[in-house]
């Protein structure tokens, strides 16, 4: 009972089975009550019509006349009854049960309706005057206790109490349903506007309802376009800014050109230093750029069937190559290879971004390792990318805010690297566009360790 729509339709239909089991208990444990209320609601006018009617027709031709018509009564209502005089006689010539005639002679005496021995042999009598002004009792013997009457279930007694369970349960179900629906089209909303999807809106598919869940639907709608209209301002900011850097780094390039032709071999050392630094820029506005275009909509996807462990091995053999500087090696190994449709291009500059991060943080003479395996869950197969260095880790606090744009962890090689912050966040956005997941922790032994899980076709 996980869903708000069982917890809902459970509820509401429990409390009217709650409720009809309650009157079930009352009237077993107050069977007198729950009969003389239903006799004051409908024997007192069934047997002053029936009573009426007996006391004329015993009047005009008798008690043979009386018993007829009496008798027609006792077939059609499966109950007996009686007609008694003011002095205590049955007129019906039928034998009285104990108690008949006391209570007879109560009623006449009395007004309203009397009851006898309700719990075992129930009585119902009430006053009748003819025409004539001649006063009567007619009294109704119902032939089991009250208990048995009430709980003596019949087919049909079965067939209403189904019914009855069955239309209650399909009011709660439509009930439930009408209050839930529109709350799985919002979770349904936030779930894709969680994943980038910041057109999503839902107000048309709640319709046109008004009550508090409509209100909190456009409330939503209000909210997802002011911040998809920031994250635009947001992005084009940034690719307006990118955009605006590359022209005077362009000149500064040349400028610095010009400047080693005529600077001597003391100045040339400082040029050199301005170069790399203007490098660093450069490569910092490509990431600036590269993040805008993923991030800024959906580009198109180039897919193509592809052997991941060609992309990988590539992006090992030039880390590889990257590494000799520090003496670190790249190990690259395949557990089971496969084929996957996917953007080459994209999925090769994600893994190469991780694999860079991790030489970066991996020590002087150490390694990075790089398996690439198969993993399967219950109805989805993947394929997986493991990427380790042995370097210092990440704080545990910072490992859920690795793949932000611009976030640094704080480790001193971090800025003396020149990273940006940049590289796994366009990472994370590539492997997402191809609806994987990349995740980030720290191994046993040190080290950070970067899985990639991206999904195979059925017949891969």
């Amino acid at each position: 009972m996980r869903t708000l729509f069982l917890k809902i339709f459970l509820a509401f239909w429990a409390a009217v089975v709650a409720a009809l089991v309650a009157t079930i208990i009352v009237t077993a444990f107050f069977p007198a009550q729950a009969f003389i209320f239903q006799a004051k609601n409908y024997f007192t006018f069934n047997l002053a019509t029936a009573g009426k009617m007996g006391a004329e027709l015993y009047e005009k031709s008798g008690s043979e006349a009386l018993d007829g018509f009496l008798r027609q009564i006792d077939t059609i209502s499966s109950f007996r009854l009686h007609m008694i005089s003011a002095q205590g006689e049955a007129l019906r010539g039928l034998d009285l049960p104990g108690d008949a005639r006391a209570l007879a002679l109560q009623t006449i005496a009395a007004s309203g309706v009397q009851f006898k021995n309700l719990a075992t042999h129930p009585l119902i009598s009430i006053k009748i005057t003819s025409d004539s002004g001649q006063h009567y009792a007619i009294m109704l013997e119902l032939p089991v206790g009250l208990v048995n009457y009430f709980f003596s279930l019949t087919p049909g007694h079965l067939l209403r109490l189904l019914a009855a369970l069955i239309a209650s349960g399909l009011i709660c179900f439509w009930f439930a349903r009408y209050l839930t629906m529109p709350i799985k089209t919002l979770q349904s909303a936030v779930r894709k506007f969680s994943q980038g999807d910041l057109t999503v809106r839902v107000s048309k598919e709640i319709g046109p309802r008004q009550d508090e869940i409509a209100n909190l639907g456009k409330d939503f709608d209000a909210m997802a376009t002011q911040i998809e209209t920031l994250m635009h301002a947001h992005e084009r900011l940034l690719r307006d800014v990118a955009h605006e850097l590359r022209s005077p780094l362009t000149r500064l390039n040349v400028a610095l050109e010009i400047s080693r032709k005529h600077a001597g071999p003391e100045v040339k050392r400082f040029i050199d230093r301005i170069g790399q630094e203007a490098d660093k820029l450069s490569q910092l506005i490509t990431q600036v750029l590269t993040l805008s275009r993923l991030e800024n909509a959906e580009p198109a996807l180039q897919l193509r069937p592809v052997a991941l462990e060609e992309i990988v091995q590539r992006v090992a053999q030039d880390a590889a190559f990257e590494g000799q500087t520090r003496q670190c090696s790249v190990v690259f190994t395949i557990q089971q290879k496969c084929v996957l449709q996917m953007d080459s291009n994209l999925i090769r500059s994600a893994i190469e971004n991780v694999v860079r991060n991790a030489l970066r943080f991996a020590p002087v003479g150490s390694r990075v390792d790089i398996v690439q395996s198969v993993q399967s869950t219950l109805d989805q197969r993947f394929a997986q990318i493991i990427i380790r260095d042995y370097g210092p880790g990440v704080a545990p606090e910072a490992l859920g805010n690795l793949f932000q744009p611009f976030f640094r962890a704080g480790h001193p090689k971090d800025r003396a690297s020149g990273g940006a912050g940049l590289g796994l966040a366009i990472a994370h956005r590539a492997v997402t566009m191809h609806l994987g997941q990349i995740s980030a922790k720290n191994s046993e032994g040190g080290g950070l360790s970067v899985e990639i899980l991206l999904p195979l076709d059925s017949s891969s």
